[in-house]
């Protein structure tokens, strides 16, 4: 073993320490008996105090690193004072003492900036973002995270610039900002793939399969975990696989794929055992988990046991309150199985449990399982005395809050009123800027255009009024709907956009309407479906001719009675929003095929906006080349190219099939690939347009546009081996439809009975 610690050897210890700590803790031993340089022995502390925080003994590691802190202190190495105090920050897990883990993320940074050493000042900063991204902080994490940015693009450290975007992204998903997270995580994970970090991309690949089974993106979150397993297998990684394992069973039951899920918790658990992965709180979650497949799979008995063994853990841990946790759940187990005796005796014990220790919400549901139980048994006045009890239940809760947060309301009320008046300044001129912006994206000076700016804004008038917005894909549905509600009295209201066609036949009711808890596996709490999200401002539903004909009837109901009811309740919510909605589809040929319920789309349809595709108003093409120009120069930090006459006229001729979408894309192209800042008709070689294609009348644009389709046609047809209806899914269109173009274009051949 080397005498000398070189960098190298400290990066692979380093990343032994966060990916297999056993493994480190076997080297540890090595090298700390064959090392006398007092350096290194600190480095190796260290290292020591990281792995212990990474095989959640944080209480241990905290007094590692303290005796190493005090070394550092003595010796005034403002660097070794950094880094301890970063790894203290992590030895505190739990929120409520934000405080303390502030203290000494400030400590690290005031020390960090002493030293001098702008990667660990880098660190310091991707740390607090982290950190404001778990408070919820959105303005403040960003706000680090950016500042850690520019110092990352003087350092050029491919660690810390991994670490920075694995914040970012992790940051946008918090925030609910789903493509924006996809964005950075993707950029991670190429860059640890670049920098050979196989712990970090195991890491960034087990955040992306979360990310898209949250967007209901089910399969490639299962892709993406399978290539996780397969990495963490070659190279030797077990840690990461057993919790790669763990997400791949989470997004079985997710799926509603039960006897799968059980296996892959069943291989996890083996799998952990083998390698001797023995973290209490990951087995006590991997047996509730293992209870509850096993309770969906009919097997009562074994659910039972997994449950036992969670509790039996939690008790071990001291986590009393989570072993109560799971003897309700143990109780509602039992009364399903029929156990009614020992289930009343787990309900009583942990009432009492509950109650001595002000416990509301656990109480509550308690109290609910109580009056189930006495119902069974026909019971009806005790299961009525139960139901009863919890109303003062709720009310003791409601004042014990109340009194524990008086002085931390009036802080925050004095507050307010200090800021209130700034606010409502700031307001009125914030609420014309972002109008104005979205004005600006609707740019154009076409009679077309002129006429949806101008019953946009006769829309905008009249809050209630249900609008149904037509058009091609990319032609700006969602910016003139963004354009109506900022414009309305609702503009200080939410705006919520929902892809109809992104969200999961099977979930889609849910996230329109809500759920309440335990309504169906994965319901692990209340939520206000996008309904309640849009209450007292707009609800944009994209892409309504891809709802499914069985929900129609339902969103029907909802849009007369003003009214939802979530997933697994009885209970009526009244709403207060305006319902503004898309399709790029023919709604005309879909209540003709009885695609589409012709009551719904009246309902929808109050007025109707059509925007025309950008083909047919070219007049709008220069002037929104010379709109997109401007901004991505700005966004670019770049002077706005010189547009030469050739340029656009060439542009202004070209079909656009793909729309204002298409325009931008077009634009934004030119600034990455074309090197020089004036564009005439040379730059059209890097759009792929040919300099010397003449387009003289509309009849040519036609021709190209009418080209477009029929190849379109052609490749869904292939792909769909000539099925009509998986082809005509694809293009988005009905099937009736695409038949009159199949025999427009002469396509039988490319069709199941053509072939």
């Amino acid at each position: 073993m080397r005498e000398i610690l070189d960098n190298e050897t400290l990066k692979e210890l380093e990343q032994l320490a966060e990916a297999y700590p056993l493994k480190f803790m076997q080297q540890h031993e090595l090298i700390s008996k064959q090392t006398n340089n007092e350096d290194h022995r600190k480095q190796l502390q260290y290292l020591y105090a990281r792995a212990l925080v990474t095989m959640n003994q944080k209480g241990e590691a905290e007094e590692q690193i303290l005796v190493l802190l005090s070394k550092a202190v003595e010796q005034g190495d403002h660097l070794l004072i950094s880094k301890c105090n970063i790894v203290l920050s992590k030895c505190v897990a739990d929120n409520s003492f934000s405080d303390k883990k502030n203290r000494y993320l400030d400590i690290a940074y005031d020390a960090a900036r002493k030293s001098g050493n702008n990667r660990v000042i880098a660190e310091c900063l991707v740390h607090f973002g982290v950190f404001y991204t778990a408070l919820n902080d959105r303005t403040n994490a960003l706000k680090a995270f950016t500042k850690a940015e520019r110092l990352c693009e003087k350092l050029q450290d491919a660690d810390i610039s991994l670490q920075l975007k694995i914040g970012f992204g992790s940051a946008y998903y918090k925030f609910g900002e789903h493509l924006n997270a996809v964005m950075y995580l993707t950029d991670a994970l190429q860059l640890s793939v670049t920098s050979g970090d196989i712990n970090r991309q195991l890491l960034i690949i087990n955040n992306l399969s979360t990310l898209y089974s949250v967007m209901s993106r089910f399969e490639e979150a299962e892709k993406t975990l399978q290539r996780g397993i397969k990495i963490a297998e070659t190279n030797d990684i077990p840690m990461r696989k057993v919790l790669l394992l763990f997400n791949l069973g989470v997004l079985s039951m997710r799926c509603q794929n039960f006897q799968p899920a059980l296996d892959q918790f069943l291989e996890t658990m083996h799998y952990a055992e083998a390698i001797g992965f023995d973290n209490p709180q990951f087995r006590i979650e991997l047996y509730s988990n293992l209870a509850g497949c096993y309770r969906y799979v009919d097997d009562s008995t074994s659910a039972n046991e997994f449950l036992v063994k969670a509790e039996e853990l939690a008790k071990h841990i001291n986590s009393d309150v989570l072993a109560k946790e799971i003897e309700l759940n143990r109780a509602n187990l039992l009364m399903s199985m029929g156990a009614l005796k020992e289930a009343k005796k787990l309900l009583q014990n942990v009432s009492k449990y509950f109650r001595k220790h002000k416990l509301f919400d656990q109480l509550i549901v308690t109290q609910l399982n109580l009056a189930e139980y006495y119902e069974i048994i026909k019971d009806f006045p005790n299961a009525i005395k139960h139901l009863k009890a919890i109303n003062p239940i709720y009310l003791e809760y409601m004042s014990t809050t109340m009194a524990e947060k008086t002085s931390e309301f009036d802080k925050q009320i004095k507050s307010l009123l200090a800021r209130f008046d700034q606010v409502q300044k700031n307001y009125d001129k914030l609420a014309s800027q972002v109008s104005g912006r979205i004005l600006g994206e609707f740019v154009g000076c076409s009679n077309q255009h002129k006429k949806v700016l101008e019953t946009a804004m006769m829309a905008a008038q009249h809050p209630n009024a249900s609008i149904l917005i037509t058009g091609e894909s990319g032609t700006g549905k969602d910016v003139v709907a963004n354009l109506i509600h900022m414009n309305s009295i609702r503009k200080s209201g939410p705006f919520v956009a929902v892809n109809v066609s992104a969200i999961t036949p099977s979930l889609i009711e849910s996230e329109l309407f809500g759920h309440c808890k335990g309504s169906f596996t994965g319901a692990v709490e209340d939520h206000k479906g996008f309904f309640q999200q849009a209450n007292h401002g707009t609800l944009f539903l994209d892409e309504i001719g891809d709802m499914p004909k069985d929900l129609q009837s339902k969103l029907l109901r909802v849009l007369e009675s003003r009214k939802v009811t979530p997933v697994g309740s009885a209970k009526e919510i009244p709403f207060d929003c305006r319902i503004i909605s898309s399709t790029n589809r023919d709604l005309e040929s879909m209540l003709k095929d009885n695609l589409f319920r012709l009551d719904l789309f009246h309902r929808l349809n109050t007025l109707e906006i059509s925007i025309s595709p950008l083909r047919n108003r070219s007049e709008d093409v220069i002037p929104l080349i010379e709109y997109y120009s401007e901004v991505l120069s700005a966004q670019n930090n770049r002077k706005k190219p010189v547009l030469d006459s050739s340029f656009l006229a060439q542009v202004r001729q070209h079909p656009f099939p793909g729309n204002v979408r298409e325009l931008k894309n077009m634009i934004e192209r030119l600034f990455i690939l074309c090197p020089d800042n004036i564009w005439d008709d040379r730059a059209l070689a890097y759009l792929g347009i040919n300099r010397d294609m003449k387009i003289s009348d509309q009849s040519g644009i036609t021709q190209i546009v009418q080209q477009t389709e029929k190849d379109a046609i052609i490749k869904a047809l292939n792909e769909s081996e000539g099925k009509q209806k998986d082809a005509a899914r694809v293009l988005n269109m009905s099937e009736s439809t695409l038949t009159r173009k199949i025999e427009k274009y002469s396509l039988e051949v490319y069709t199941r009975k053509g072939r």
